[in-house]
C-alpha cells in the first residue's frame, strides 16, 4: 500500500498506517511461504521415500534364473548379474561345477536385494523370507567376480542341515580367484559348529580380495568368525573395511577382517565392535591368528617366503570379552614368521575376570616381528588376568621393535605381568633370544593391589631390550611386588640405553625400581642357558620411586642380584626399610657390584624406618650442580668410549631434561 502527498498534520497518523498495512503483509508472506515450504518438503519426503521403497522393489523372490542379463564369461564380456535370481544361477552352476562356471568371469550391474532389509537387525528372532547358500560350497571358485562399486543387502543365514561344505557367507572356498569391488551389507549370519560366520569369503586360496566391505551383524558359536574372510591361506586381502557387530561364543579365531592368515592383510581396517559371550581364543581387531600355525603349513614358504603380513592396517572396534586369551587390537595371535607393520589401534578394549594374554596390538607374540606400530586405546582388565601389554601381552622368540603405547592400562587386584610394550612371556618364560627396542610407552599403568611383575616396558621379560624410555606413571596399590620403570622382573635380560621419566608409585609393596624391580638371581634351577647372565648398561631414572611401608626400592634396580654399569638416578627414592639411590637390596661381589653409577644426593628417603635402616649408598654421589655440570655426561661418555661406541649410546646435555645428560638414541615420544 502507499501513500502520496502525506500532509504533515496528519504524517503521523498515516505513518502508523503504514506501518500496520506493512506487518500484516509480511505475516501474509510468511504463511504463504510456510505453506509452500509444507508442500515442498512433503512432496520430496513422498520422493524419497518411493526412491526408498522401489529400490528394494526387486527383492529376490527365491527363484533361479535361467540365463544370465548378458554376457559369455570370459574376461571382456563377463557374465552380468543384475539380481538375485541370476546370483542364485551362478551359484547354482559353480556348486553344480557345471561346464566352466566355476573359473568365469561375472560382474554386478545393480545392487542386489536378497532380503527386505527394513528389519534386518532382528533376523536372529525373527528370520527373512531368504536363506543364502555359499558360493563355491561343492566346488571351489577359481574365477573373478566383479562388483562393480554395487552393494549385495540382505544376506542371509544361519546353521544348514545340508551338510557342512555350505558355510555362512557371500562365498565359501574360493582358490586363486579374484573379488574385488563388492560390498555386502545389512546383512546378518549366524555360525554354528563346523559352519564358519563370515561375509564375503570363508576360505582364500592363493587369491585377491580387494576393495571390499561387510557391514552387518556376525554371531558365532564354536565357530570362526570375520567380517571378509575366515582363513587366508597364501592369499591377498587389500582396501577393505569391516562394519558393524561381531558376536563370538566358544569361538576360535576370530577377526574384524580375517579369522587366520598366512598370507597379506593390507591397508584394511576394522570398525565392527567385537565381543566374546565366553572362551574365546585368538581375537583380534583385524586378524584372530597371524601366521603359519601348523608344520604342514611351513611346506608353503617356497611359494611365499614371508607367511602371515599384517601391515598399513587400523582397528577402530571396540573389543570386549569374558574368560577369553589371546585377544589384541590388531591381530590375537602371531605365529611362526608372522610380521605386523604399520598398524594402529586407536579402540578400547575391555576384559573380564580371569582373561589372559592381551595386547593393545598383539595378545600373543609366539614368535615373528611386531614394528612400526602403535597402540592409542585404553586396556581395562578385571581380577586375576595375566599377560597384558600396551602393544604386546606376550613375547616369545620373536621381536618388538620401534612400537608406541599412549593409551592407559586399568588393572584391577591379583594381576600379575603387566608392561607398557609388553606383558611378560607366557610359555617361553627363560627364552633369552627374543628382543624388545627402539620403544617408548607413555601411557599411564594403574593397578589394583597384590599385582606382580609391572614394567614401563615390560612386565617380565628375559631377553634383551634397548633403546627404550618409558614416560608413563606407574601407580600400584599395596602388597605387589617386582615393580619397576623399564621392566619390572628379569634374571636374564640385558638392558641398555634405556630411560625412565615415569613415576613409579606405590605403597607396602617390595621390590621396586626406576629402571628394573627384581634383577638376576643367585641361582636358577634347571638353568636353561647357564652362560647368559643379565646385565644393565648405560641407562638412567628421572622419575619418583616407591611409596609408605615399601621395601627393597632403588633407583636403578630394587632388588639385585647382577651388576648395572654407567648408569644414573636423580628421582626421589623412598621407603621403609632398604632404600638406595641406585639399589634398595643386593649381594656385593665383582659380578653384582654397581659400577660407574651415580646418584643424585639428598634423593633417598626413609619413611617410618625399620630398626634405624639407612639408606644404601652403592653407587657414587654427586651434587645437582656437578651432575649438571659437564662433570656427569664426561664420566658417563668416557664408559661408553671405551666398551663399544657402536652398541652404547652417547650422552648429549642442554636444556631438556632438566638440564641432567640424556641418551641421544632415545626415540623421542611425541
Amino acid at each position: 500500500m502507499r501513500f502520496k502527498n502525506i500532509k504533515s498534520s496528519n504524517s503521523k497518523y498515516h505513518l502508523n498506517i503504514y506501518i500496520r498495512e506493512n506487518r500484516l503483509i509480511n505475516r501474509i508472506f510468511k504463511l504463504t511461504m510456510s505453506i509452500l515450504l509444507i508442500i515442498f518438503l512433503t512432496s520430496n519426503f513422498k520422493l524419497m521415500l518411493y526412491k526408498n521403497v522401489n529400490a528394494e522393489k526387486n527383492v529376490w523372490d527365491g527363484s533361479i534364473a535361467t540365463s544370465f542379463a548378458k554376457g559369455d564369461g570370459s574376461d571382456n564380456n563377463p557374465y552380468e548379474i543384475s539380481n538375485g535370481s541370476q546370483l542364485a544361477l551362478a551359484a547354482k552352476y559353480i556348486n553344480d561345477n557345471v561346464s566352466n562356471y566355476a573359473c568365469a568371469h561375472y560382474i554386478l550391474t545393480n545392487n542386489i536385494y536378497l532380503n527386505y532389509t527394513n528389519n534386518w537387525k532382528e533376523w536372529d528372532k525373527i528370520e527373512p523370507k531368504n536363506t543364502w547358500i555359499s558360493i563355491g560350497g561343492k566346488t571351489r571358485f577359481s574365477g573373478v567376480f566383479d562388483g562393480n562399486g554395487f552393494v549385495i543387502y540382505g544376506l542371509y543365514n544361519k546353521v544348514q542341515k545340508v551338510g557342512k561344505n555350505y558355510k555362512h557367507g557371500l562365498f565359501k572356498n574360493i582358490y586363486n580367484a579374484s573379488i574385488m569391488n563388492l560390498g555386502v551389507e545389512k546383512s546378518f549370519i549366524i555360525g554354528s559348529k563346523n559352519n564358519d560366520a563370515y561375509g564375503i569369503v570363508d576360505f582364500l586360496w592363493y587369491g585377491v580380495i580387494q576393495n571390499c566391505h561387510f557391514s552387518g551383524q556376525l554371531i558365532g558359536e564354536h565357530c570362526s568368525v570375520s567380517g571378509i574372510t575366515i582363513l587366508n591361506k597364501c592369499g591377498i586381502v587389500k582396501n577393505c573395511y569391516n562394519e558393524g557387530t561381531i558376536i563370538t561364543g566358544n569361538s576360535c579365531r576370530g577377526g574384524g577382517i580375517a579369522g587366520s592368515n598366512t598370507g597379506t592383510i593390507d591397508n584394511c581396517y576394522n570398525k565392527a565392535k567385537i565381543s566374546t559371550k565366553s572362551k574365546g581364543f585368538a581375537i583380534g581387531g583385524i586378524v584372530g591368528m597371524n601366521g603359519v600355525d601348523s608344520i604342514s603349513d611351513k611346506t608353503m614358504k617356497f611359494k611365499n617366503s614371508k607367511l602371515g603380513v599384517v601391515k598399513n592396517c587400523i582397528n577402530r572396534g571396540n573389543i570386549s570379552c569374558v574368560k577369553a586369551s589371546s585377544i589384541g587390537g590388531i591381530v590375537g595371535v602371531n605365529n611362526n614368521d608372522g610380521t605386523i607393520k604399520n598398524c594402529i589401534n586407536y579402540n578400547k578394549i575391555t576384559m573380564k575376570s580371569n582373561c589372559s594374554v592381551i595386547g593393545g596390538i598383539i595378545g600373543d607374540t609366539a614368535d615373528g616381528n611386531v614394528l612400526n606400530s602403535e597402540n592409542k586405546g585404553a586396556i581395562n582388565c578385571g581380577n586375576k588376568c595375566v599377560y597384558i601389554g600396551g602393544v604386546s601381552g606376550t613375547i616369545g622368540s620373536g621381536s618388538i621393535y620401534m612400537c608406541k603405547n599412549s593409551g592407559t592400562l586399568k588393572i584391577d587386584d591379583k594381576c600379575q605381568d603387566i608392561g607398557g610394550i609388553c606383558g611378560g612371556p607366557g610359555d617361553f618364560n627363560y627364552s633369552v633370544s627374543n628382543k624388545i627396542y627402539n620403544n617408548c610407552n607413555s601411557g599411564k599403568i594403574t593397578c589394583g593391589k597384590s599385582c606382580d611383575d609391572i614394567g614401563g616396558i615390560a612386565g617380565e621379560f628375559n631377553g634383551t631390550s634397548y633403546n627404550c624410555s618409558n614416560k608413563g606413571n606407574i601407580n600400584v596399590a599395596k602388597d605387589s611386588e617386582f615393580i619397576g620403570g623399564i621392566i619390572g622382573n628379569t634374571l636374564k635380560a640385558h638392558i641398555y640405553n634405556c630411560a625412565n621419566q615415569g613415576d613409579v608409585v606405590t605403597y607396602n609393596s617390595s621390590d621396586i625400581g626406576g629402571i628394573v624391580g627384581f634383577f638376576g638371581a643367585l641361582a636358577i634351577i634347571n638353568d636353561q642357558n647357564p652362560n647368559v647372565i643379565a646385565k644393565l648398561d648405560n641407562c638412567y631414572n628421572i622419575g619418583v620411586v616407591g611409596g609408605k611401608g615399601s621395601c627393597n626400592v632403588g633407583g636403578i634396580a630394587g632388588e639385585s642380584y647382577a651388576r648395572s654399569s654407567n648408569s644414573y638416578n636423580t628421582g626421589m627414592i623412598s621407603g621403609k626399610f632398604l632404600v638406595g639411590g641406585i639399589v634398595g637390596r643386593g649381594t656385593l661381589g665383582d659380578n653384582n657390584t654397581p659400577s660407574y653409577c651415580y646418584y643424585l644426593m639428598g634423593c633417598t628417603r626413609m619413611i617410618n624406618p625399620m630398626y634405624n635402616d639407612t639408606p644404601n649408598k652403592l653407587g657414587t654421589v654427586m651434587s645437582k650442580k656437578l651432575m649438571k655440570s659437564n662433570v656427569l655426561k664426561k664420566k658417563l661418555n668416557s664408559w661408553v668410549q671405551k666398551h663399544n661406541v657402536k652398541k652404547y649410546s652417547s650422552w648429549s646435555q642442554g636444556s631438556k631434561n632438566d638440564g641432567y645428560p640424556y641418551l641421544k638414541l632415545i626415540i623421542k615420544i611425541n
